[in-house]
């Protein structure tokens, strides 16, 4: 039963991971979950159960692809999406305080994060070695990811991006399950450094911010007493750190390839040409009155263009429930400087997990 029951919950972990690959990672959630909720019900009530879960389940697959289909506008499918999401979100908080189901989630937040550092180091090897991309998404989906090299000081530097369309694909996907096993295991470990590393070279600024931040977290929590020496030491590492930060920046301003970047500047330059009642009510969910991509510029600008001064507040409120522990409120303001969709499952098992943890951790002492 356990067994079982272990692979589905990977299953599961995997599907909200897999960012690119709608709406198969949200059939591949349904499944999961519907198979996990059969497992905890006595046998009685779940061979009656899985009748009519075969039932929902083929509607929801017709009626997924129905609202996927061009037929139907791209609001609608978002907020299918979002309300399958909001579901997961209090599937996972709900079904894994329980402690058997917890010890299986942290087995295969593991197990996960492995399978998509080593696709990703067989990637690497592929590019440096023979200068073969392996790209997992064209095989699986047909689309080809966006794995373009960097030219600098005349060496070329190949982009990994595992199982992602791009290499930010791959660091606000994974970085979910790096904190998740952070929090869990409260110390950097060989793997977390491994998957650091792979941010490193992947030439991902998120994965960098990511990355550095959660070393400089760990290095903080060895400081019993902050002395002007500390302080010093800190200064010296954050200065090369900001030095490559700028010049990372000046090298997408000045390469071919960088439309994104260009658009990220442009979308915050004209929210703050609009109205004030635009700027501190928000666009409103599903809609894009500045028509570029508004998720790939950070989670914090996208809840504002979204929602305005909603936006903030709901940031606030989260900051406020997880208020008896500091890690958890970093690691949250941290991965809000990342991009993705609000409406994706990524984002909402982010903040699942965040719960989760954090009432395994405080909420349930007393």
């Amino acid at each position: 039963m356990n067994s079982v029951k272990y692979s589905f919950i990977i299953l599961l972990i995997l599907s909200t991971t897999l960012t690119y690959y709608s709406p198969y990672n949200y059939i591949l959630a349904f499944i999961s979950i519907v198979i996990l909720m059969l497992l905890s019900l006595p046998k009685k009530i779940a061979k009656n159960s899985t009748i009519v879960a075969v039932i929902i389940f083929i509607f929801l697959y017709i009626d997924g692809f129905r609202v996927f289909s061009s037929s139907f506008e791209y609001s609608q499918e978002r907020m299918f999406v979002l309300y399958f999401s909001f579901f997961l979100f209090f599937f996972v908080v709900n079904y894994f305080k329980k402690e058997k189901n917890f010890e299986l989630f942290v087995k295969a937040i593991e197990f996960v994060l492995i399978f998509h550092l080593i696709l990703w180091f067989i990637q690497f090897i592929g590019l440096y070695l023979a200068n073969y991309h392996i790209d997992y998404l064209e095989m699986i989906v047909g689309k080809e990811s966006r794995a373009y090299p960097k030219h600098i000081a005349g060496m070329i530097l190949h982009r990994p991006t595992g199982l992602s369309n791009e290499p930010g694909g791959y660091a606000i996907d994974t970085v979910i399950l790096l904190y998740a096993s952070y929090i869990i295991k409260e110390k950097l470990t060989r793997l977390h450094i491994l998957v650091i590393t792979s941010y490193f070279l992947s030439l991902t600024l998120f994965g960098m911010i990511f990355g550095f931040l959660l070393v400089l977290i760990e290095m903080a929590k060895k400081i019993k007493k902050i002395t002007a020496t500390h302080i010093i030491l800190f200064l010296f590492v954050l200065l090369p750190i900001f030095i490559l930060f700028l010049l990372y920046i000046s090298f997408r301003l000045e390469d071919g390839n960088n439309g994104s970047l260009i658009m990220k500047l442009q979308s915050i330059f004209w929210l703050f040409e609009q109205d004030i009642y635009r700027i501190l009510l928000g666009s409103g969910f599903g809609i894009n009155d500045f028509g570029g991509l508004i998720a790939d510029t950070s989670i914090y600008f996208n809840l504002f263009f979204t929602f305005g001064i909603f936006g903030i507040v709901f940031y606030l409120l989260l900051i406020f429930l997880l208020r008896k522990s500091f890690l958890h409120q970093a690691l949250l303001s941290i991965y809000f400087l990342g991009k993705t969709k609000l409406y994706f499952m990524s984002f909402w098992f982010f903040l699942a997990m965040l719960f989760l943890t954090y009432y395994k951790k405080i909420g349930y002492k007393k």
